[in-house]
């Protein structure tokens, strides 16, 4: 019998620390809701071993993604999509050893089924590219580019017509017709 209490007693000296983990869980997303906050990250470069802390924000014309200093809490850089239409699919970070600071190359939803996929450059408080796709964009971070296929109207065939674009770090571009990858440019 004692046993038996005293695993009573146990269960419920860890289940009520649970239960206000669990509260304070409920009271922060009742915040977080509250403030039309949609993403947090924090995420460290690893070339430069700086913080960074991202945050998405719904707004009231669209969504504002904020980059702060994760040191200083100071806001470094803000893109604002002001599409009400166009939704936070995801981020992703991008670190060159050219480069002083990482990438952001975000992805939105946009119209039907289409994306808009941006590269944001915060050093420069810019979009350093940006593309619209009839379906969704995809992407791949190579050495010292990026390479995006980007779908455009459909063809008789009732397929995409497909481009793909490979942006450098330098700002520059190529345009491809067709589908390629990192590997297939690099021959």
């Amino acid at each position: 019998m004692t046993k038996i209490i005293a695993i009573i007693i146990a269960a419920f000296t860890f289940l009520l620390p649970l239960k206000a983990i669990a509260q304070d869980t409920t009271n922060l997303h009742t915040y977080l809701n509250e403030k039309g906050v949609i993403f947090y990250k924090d995420y460290t470069a690893t070339l430069s071993n700086t913080m960074w802390q991202l945050l998405l924000q719904k707004k009231a014309t669209g969504h504002a993604l904020s980059i702060f200093d994760k040191a200083s809490k100071k806001q470094l850089y803000i893109f604002e999509n002001d599409s009400p239409l166009e939704t936070f699919v995801s981020i992703d970070f991008m670190e060159w050893p050219a480069l002083d600071t990482p990438l952001f190359i975000t992805t939105w939803s946009h119209g039907a089924h289409g994306e808009y996929v941006a590269i944001l450059e915060q050093t420069l408080q810019k979009i350093a590219f940006e593309a619209y796709g009839s379906w969704p964009i995809a992407y791949e971070v190579c050495d010292s580019s990026v390479v995006m296929t980007i779908p455009g109207d459909m063809q008789e065939n009732d397929t995409p017509e497909m481009e793909t674009v490979q942006w450098f770090n330098t700002r520059s571009l190529k345009r491809f017709s067709g589908t390629k990858t990192c590997s297939d440019l690099l021959k």
